[in-house]
Parts: C-alpha cells; structure tokens; sequence
C-alpha cells in the first residue's frame, strides 16, 4: 500500500477559499480552511500544536514501529507509610491492619474529595487528631486498654470517631452498641429522614441475582446509639453516638471496599443505570465522611475537584471510528475553536479492511486528524480495529509493530491478529506519526475493559484514560488505576469516567435539559462531567453541544481529558497543612507543598478562616480560595477571626 500525506502547507493553502459545493452544501472536507477562520480564541495553542504537527510529508510505507518494546514492570506495593506524615489537622486513618481491607480505595476517595490525610499504625498519633478514622475493623486484638481509653476519649473531648467493624470488646460502649450481625445479603444502604434526593437517600449494595457473594455488611444492635441509616432489612447501618460534645459514629459498610469495587470496574450489578444518569455509590459515603471531618476539625481546609473556582469540571470528547465521523468532526472543531473550548478526539487508526469497515487511515482521514491537532485539539487514541471483543482479546507480547500488526475483524465475535498491546501501541505510535505528539489518553472502543488493560496502557505510554462509565465506577470522581485491578498497587494512571453519552434514546439533541440535571447533580457533590460524542451526524448532536456550553460556561472549567489529567495528576501529588500560631509567631499559616506545577488550585476554607488576596492568592471570597501558579514549597498566612481551638 503506498500513501503519501500532502506536506501541511500545501494543505493550507488549498483549503483556504471557502464557498458552497455544487450541491448548496458546506465545504466542510477544507478542514484547515474552516480553521483559518474559526477565531482565535485557542491561537496560543493552535500556534503550538502547529509547529509539531507541521513538517515534512510522511509516507505509510515507510513507517515502521514502535521499535522499543513495552514492558509491564508491577511497581511495589503502595506503602501506608509513604502517608504517615502530616500535620494534627489532617484526618487521621489508623490502620489495625495494614495488609488487609481496602484501606487505599479509602484513602485514594478522600484524597479526592480533597481531604488531607495521615495514615498510622500508631495509636498515639491517631489521637491528636480532631478525626480519626479505624479502618478496616475494631478488635481487642488490635488495642490494649490503654489504647482503647485514649480512643475512647476523642469524643468525649470534643472529637470525632469512626469506625466500620466493631467485633465486640471495650470500644462497643463507646460507639453505644452491644451486638454485631454480619451478613452478606443485604442491598441497600438507607439514610433515615436525611432530606436527601432518592439517589443519594439510598446506596446499593448489589442485587441477590449477582454472580459473586454480596458486600460483607455489619448491623449493630444499638445500645444507647443514634441510628442515622438501615439496611434493606431494617437492621442499622450507621450509628452516631454522641458523647462529651463529640460523635463515635459507627458504619456498617466497609466504604473501602465499596470503592475498590467501583475504582476497578467490578462492582457487580451495583449500579442502577450504565449511564445518563446519576449514581454517587462511593461518593455519597465519601461526602458523609468529608462533611464529618469538616464539623470536627475547625481547621479543616479541603481542596475543590475544580480549577479556578469553577463549579463543575467539563471534558466533551469525540470518538472518530469511520471516515465520516472525521469529516464531521471539522464542524465540531470549528464550534470549539470559536468557543475556545479544547476537546479530546479520540481517534480510530483503521488500516485494515475488514468485515467491520474499509481501511480510513488514507489521505484524506490523515487530513482530517492533522486539522484536528493544528486545530489545537487534543488526539487521543480509539485502538486499530475498535473490535468489540477487546474485552476479551489475548493482551499480546508489547513487540507489537507497524506494519507486522494486522488486525482482522471477522465479525461481532471475531478479530484475528489482534491483542490488548497491539490495539494500545501501533494507535499511539500512528497517531504520533500523524501529530507529532505522542498520545496520553484512551478510550477503547465500546468501553469495553480488558482485566490487564491499565497495565497495558501503562506500559505502552498512556497515562489517562477514559473506557468506564461514571455508574459503572460508582463514581464521578476521577479514579486512580490499581495494578490486577487489585487492592494494593497505585498506577501512575488515572481513569476519568464518562457521565454523558449519545447512544440512548431519545436522541441526544433531545436530551439537554437531562444532561444539565445530572450536571447539577454532579455539581453538588464535586464531580467531573465527561461528555461522549460521536460525529457520526453533525445536526442534533452539535446543537447539543452548543446548548449545553452556553448553559454551563459560567460556572464550568472546560478542557480536554490531558489538560485535566495534567491538572489532577499536580493535585493529587499536593500536600498541605494548616500549621498553628505559636507563642513566637502567632500567625498560623497554610505549608503547601507541590512536586509538580499547578495553577488554578481552588481552597475550600472553614468558617471563621480567611485568606487575604495578594501573592498567590489570586482571589478569595464565600469561603473559597484561588491560587496562581504554585510549585515547591509556600507558606500562606491564615487569617482568624476567633481562635480555633
């Protein structure tokens, strides 16, 4: 096969006069003609991708690759102890077994949500802190009695205490139970007379028809306790046991192993819808703590999951899998562009004609992505073949080559030739070739998720994707990838779920005022909006687009899955610290310490704590905080209006 793509230049040039076809319709096929013209609102941008996407024409027959192979190395176990650190304002996570639960799903959500964290084995620690948190159970193995005094303590002096297993012993009169009943077929978590919307008033816990034993839940027979929740069987599930000004709270769902269950894609016929809708599952619990650690710790200064202040953090992404889609999508661009929003295309790299499809990487399709990349978009990849056994396909060697690799799809069933890392690397390879930017975001083609599929990506250079849906996750937080999809091992990867998608009925042109409720919804616990469109059409579904920027502009952050990947991964590796006045110098302060650069970063502060504009502070007002560009360490003074503790 010899294909030669034209030298952008030439390109340009020839798309510049703009008019109607012979038919009255739009030249949309001059990508780059309608680009010169979209405005210049991403010039900044547009000019950099334009010096990498520039150059020299490429011919297909000449590419080979990629030469070096991609190994998966599993990184060591992610260790408590990389967390032990941290100041007394922190919510404290006192382990009683480091080898055992899903303390790290806990600790990945709050993170999160924005709530700095330690993480101890050591009992006198633990008590300095306003909030702590026993995880994964409360024995009398794991305390003596000293330690349970000092535990019992914290909410007589004023503290917060919570714990999700409590077998018996000291601590039962301290959370005011007297007896635990452990089942495995219970389904849902109720919250009573809490004012809720139905889908927060109630949490699933998964269904009696599903293929795996149920959560391990706990109820408690309340000896003197408060009972906030129930099971689906009227048992308790959640307890308060308020005491010397202080709470002792009690939960009957392990919130770690929920989560993981979400994170990793194995939830098991929890979720009530696949998507279009909204299912906070893990977050609601992850709410109910944050909120906790909020009342207990007067210092309690959170992160928000959005940049600058905004409300709601908003990536419209685009999936290209036929030629058609990449001639509409020069629509969409030339809406973006003019909107100065930077999307994400994920884009299909067909080469192989099949029963699926006729080969699209010609010419013309090559055009097409590079007015894409020029435009200032980001281009992610969609796999080679989008097959819909990707779930099910062999993971392959990682030598997989350009133009050795050959995928084959026979039918719905069937793809021959094809493997996970064949999929993940000759799609990034090609679309590096085309761009000259290698990619950092996937999304494969159906959703579909292969068990080995975050190891995969990481080893052939991705460090975002985007494959889950929001409910399937359980979740509308960004999700940390885990190694075996297991318990134990961060990926230096990160999943950033879909929340919209134009599949279901009715069409998506329909369904703005929809989409704009679960963005509220979104909204209201902190979460990120991903919106999935395919430009199989341009009608309906770009009015969609348009209807939903104006409605969101004012309060929601745009940009592509890379920018906020680039932005969340600078979050996550934060620290912080609210660190009191001393006799010597009065002035408490927020430390801040960040490893890589962020700018944007919005503070969530308690009452009575204030920060003044100037320096980084870029502005600060109704409890909130921006800050300009941070990295290393930083020190900003804390303002009081009362003394704090």
């Amino acid at each position: 096969m010899r294909l030669q793509w034209p030298p952008i230049g030439r390109i340009w040039r020839s798309a510049l006069p703009l008019g109607r076809r012979a038919d009255g319709g739009p030249l949309r096929h001059s990508a780059l003609g309608v680009i010169a013209l979209a405005g210049l609102a991403m010039a900044p941008a547009l000019a950099q991708t334009a010096a990498s996407v520039a150059g020299p024409s490429v011919r297909i027959e000449d590419l080979h690759g990629p030469a070096a192979p991609s190994v998966i190395a599993r990184p060591p176990a992610t260790d408590w102890q990389t967390m032990d650190h941290g100041g007394a304002a922190r919510l404290a996570i006192l382990l009683t077994g480091p080898d055992q639960g899903s303390w790290l799903g806990l600790v990945e959500g709050l993170r999160a949500l924005g709530v700095p964290v330690t993480v101890t084995r050591d009992w006198h620690e633990a008590v300095h802190h306003r909030m702590v948190v026993i995880y994964p159970e409360v024995s009398g193995r794991h305390f003596d009695a000293e330690a349970f005094a000092a535990l019992r303590n914290i909410p007589l002096n004023g503290g917060t205490l919570l714990a999700f297993n409590v077998m018996g012993g000291v601590l039962s009169a301290a959370f005011g139970v007297r007896e635990v009943q452990p089942a495995r077929n219970r389904f849902a978590f109720r919250f009573e007379g809490s004012g809720r919307p139905p889908r927060e008033a109630e949490i699933p816990l998964g269904t009696a028809a599903q293929a795996e034993p149920g959560l391990w839940t706990f109820a408690y027979v309340a000896a003197g306790a408060s009972v906030l929740a129930r099971f689906d069987d009227g048992m308790p599930a959640l307890l308060d046991n308020p005491e010397g000004g202080g709470h002792a709270y009690l939960m009957g769902v392990d919130a770690g192993d929920l989560l993981l269950r979400g994170h990793n894609n194995r939830q098991q016929g929890i979720t009530r819808a696949y998507v279009n809708q909204y299912e906070p599952a893990a977050d609601v619990l992850l709410h109910w703590i944050k909120d906790r650690y909020r009342e207990a710790e007067p210092l309690a200064v959170t992160l928000a999951t959005a940049p600058d202040g905004k409300a709601l953090p908003v990536m419209i992404t685009h999936d290209l899998d036929y030629l058609a889609s990449l001639r509409n999508a020069q629509d969409y661009l030339a809406f973006e562009r003019e909107a100065g929003i930077r999307a994400t295309y994920f884009a299909q790299t067909k080469y192989v004609r099949d029963w699926e499809d006729k080969s699209f990487l010609d010419a013309e399709g090559v055009e097409l992505i590079r007015a894409l990349a020029l435009g200032g978009m980001e281009v992610g990849s969609h796999t080679v073949a989008h097959s819909r056994v990707f779930n099910r396909m062999d993971a392959g060697t990682g030598e997989e080559r350009f133009p050795a690799y050959h995928p084959v799809v026979a039918d719905h069933h069937v793809c021959r030739g094809c493997s996970v890392f064949g999929e993940a690397r000759i799609s990034r390879f090609l679309l590096e070739q085309l761009t000259g930017t290698a990619p950092l975001s996937f999304r494969s083609g159906h959703l579909l998720n292969p068990p080995m599929l975050p190891e995969i990506l990481v080893a052939s250079g991705y460090r975002f994707g985007s494959d889950s849906t929001a409910n399937d996750l359980l979740s509308h937080l960004p999700v940390h990838a885990h190694f075996g999809r297991g318990s134990s091992t961060e990926l230096p990867f990160y999943e950033f779920p879909v929340t919209i998608e134009d599949e279901e009925s009715p069409p998506l042109g329909e369904r703005v005022g929809p989409a704009l409720a679960v963005a509220e919804d979104v909204i209201r616990d902190e979460g990120i909006f991903v919106v999935l469109i395919h430009p199989n059409v341009v009608g309906h579904k770009l009015r969609f687009e348009r209807e939903l920027v104006r409605a969101l502009r004012d309060r929601a952050w745009f940009g592509s899955i890379a920018d906020f990947g680039e932005w969340w991964t600078a979050r996550d590796r934060l620290e912080f610290d609210v660190v009191p006045g001393t006799d010597a110098d009065p002035q408490p302060h927020l430390h801040i310490t960040a490893p890589l650069p962020i700018e944007g970063l919005t503070l969530q502060l308690p009452p009575g704590v204030h920060l003044a504009p100037g320096g980084v502070v870029r502005r600060s007002v109704d409890r909130t905080a921006v800050l300009g560009a941070l990295a290393g360490e930083i020190d900003i003074p804390l303002g009081l209006d009362a003394p704090q503790r």
